[in-house]
């Protein structure tokens, strides 16, 4: 008997031997064989050393450039927070469009970057989303929580549905100063007699006949008009509430495009179209391709005013040594002279002296966030570390720096009037995860760290904080999927159609009525709702 069972103990200890040996290689196979969405294929799993858990994260934040292999900033974040980062590259210019093909198929993210209220509050309906506790935020990412209090402490009320956070918003340090510009050709002003920086809509009118009749450009030809897209667009504000947001009017939100007092510049706006002042083809815009923010027409002559882009996007010298950007570049290849007139303006006055151009929410993009998924809902400690992330970055102006730029004294230098200055000039910060993939929120307090004192220094002397009107409606509303692309369509044929000749401007009453018809009512009906409860 004792023989026997010392067999049976050696049998049972033997197959226990073989099962643990099968275990291993049938979990290597298994992880071989799971490939996770748009990643190099690894999984969690446990650091020897310290036993902790290296978490591998599915990452979709906004790109403005395709993702080189072996990115150098993805890598300095995994190192850093011991991490695996699947960085999905999906092409920039149709990155949302492809992300929602992904997810409606089930291939979801863990963080992912949203565009706009609509989107927000459509994947929150469908369950992409995961509920945000605050209190989560505080805790593990304390030093992006304060910018929110410290900086703009309704962001997160505003990114509420029915209550509830499910993600964080994007925020911007640029929008203390985001006023649309206002930009003229100098040279053309000079050319036509006129010293004085027009001011009211009188005198705007004055120069866009002059810019279109008198040969600004001095070619001895009847080339050139006033204005075209942009322009236009300044002078809503004028005689109102600006087209295309939603403003408090009497204590309640209204939209700007059907109250009646855009009639007026409307009227103006059809005089200036059929005397040929403004572009006939400014239903096409101002760019011809490539970075959306630059002006074509008034680059290359066609025009001597604009509002196009932002007010970054028009930065000159402001002392020796120092280099424009963006459009004072372009303008400065074409016709140097040109670009160092360039006269920076105010938005036209009106009748009653009002004035007012759209200006950037206080939230990025109409409702931009960083949201978190249903992946992370059982695994809150890869939620954690998410925010850990993010905290570190903005824990510091050198750790942002890093995470948008690169790694000091390796890709980039401080430099006063830049913020930065690379020191290989080959290295592209955004094909290496830098930019915005892992920024979530830009702070003013490291503004001039990150843009440079003379991006501020333009932006102070401008007065880029004065004229700005912002959209009150700072969310979705159930009913826009319903009524918005119909009513959007009717606004822009209305607004074409009036401007070009094709109906008359009493046409826009008939507009008015028709909007509140097709559902506008609803939506405003829908809007006031949410102020008032917000308020």
């Amino acid at each position: 008997m004792t023989k026997l069972l010392s067999r049976i103990l050696i049998i049972i200890i033997c197959v226990s031997l073989l099962l643990v040996g099968c275990s291993g290689t049938s979990k290597t196979e298994k992880e071989d064989e799971v490939q996770p969405v748009g990643g190099n294929g690894e999984k969690e799993e446990e650091v020897e050393e310290t036993g902790e858990t290296q978490y591998v994260i599915e990452w979709c934040l906004k790109r403005t450039d395709a993702l080189v292999d072996d990115p150098e900033i993805v890598k300095m974040i995994e190192e850093k927070h011991n991490v695996k980062i699947n960085a999905w590259n999906l092409e920039p210019n149709q990155q949302y469009e492809l992300l929602g093909i992904k997810i409606a198929a089930g291939e979801i993210p863990d963080v992912f970057t949203v565009n706009g209220y609509n989107n927000y509050r459509k994947y929150v309906d469908e369950g992409v989303l995961i509920e945000l506790d605050e209190d989560i935020v505080k805790e593990y990412a304390p030093n992006v929580y304060a910018i929110y209090m410290e900086e703009n402490p309704d962001a997160l009320k505003y990114y509420k549905i029915n209550g509830k956070l499910y993600g964080l918003p994007v925020y911007r340090d640029h929008y203390i100063y985001n006023r649309t510009p206002v930009v003229w050709r100098g040279d053309w002003l000079k050319n036509v007699g006129i010293e004085k920086t027009p001011e009211t809509v009188e005198e705007f009118e004055e120069a866009l006949y002059k810019f279109t009749n008198d040969d600004p450009d001095m070619n001895g030809e009847k080339d050139t008009y006033g204005m075209s897209t942009t322009g236009i667009d300044l002078f809503w504000g004028a005689f109102g509430i600006p087209k295309g947001i939603w403003d408090e009017k009497d204590g309640r939100l209204v939209y700007g495009s059907v109250q009646p007092e855009l009639k007026q510049a409307l009227e103006y706006l059809a005089k200036w179209y059929k005397d040929g002042v403004i572009d006939p083809e400014f239903v096409t815009g101002e760019n011809e391709g490539g970075y959306w923010a630059i002006t074509h027409a008034f680059i290359n002559g066609k025009i001597g005013l604009t509002g196009h882009g932002a007010y970054y996007h028009w930065v000159t010298p402001m002392k020796e040594g120092q280099v424009g950007r963006h459009n004072y570049l372009e303008l400065e290849k074409v016709n140097p002279e040109a670009a160092k007139q360039l006269v920076i303006g105010m938005p036209p006055k009106g009748p009653d002296g009002k004035m007012g151009v759209t200006q950037e929410q206080i939230i990025e993009g109409g409702g931009n966030g960083t949201v978190f998924t249903i992946n992370l809902k059982d695994d809150p400690g890869k939620l954690k570390k998410i925010l850990q992330i993010f905290d570190w970055v903005h824990e510091n102006e050198e750790n942002y720096l890093s995470a948008r730029w690169g790694i000091k004294e390796v890709h980039w230098e401080p430099d006063e009037d830049n913020g930065v200055k690379y020191i290989d000039e080959n290295f592209k910060a955004a094909a290496h995860g830098g930019n915005t993939f892992f920024i979530l929120v830009e702070p003013v307090k490291f503004m001039k760290a990150a843009q440079g004192a003379q991006l501020v220094e333009f932006a102070e002397h401008y007065n880029f904080k004065t004229g700005g009107v912002q959209n009150k409606l700072l969310t979705s509303l159930p009913s826009q999927p319903q009524y918005e692309a119909e009513l959007q369509k009717l606004e822009s044929e209305a607004f074409n159609d009036i401007i070009t000749g094709v109906k008359p401007v009493d046409y826009f009453d008939e507009f008015i009525e028709q909007w509140y018809k097709l559902g506008g009512q609803v939506l405003e009906e829908e809007a006031n709702e949410w102020y008032s409860s917000f308020k």
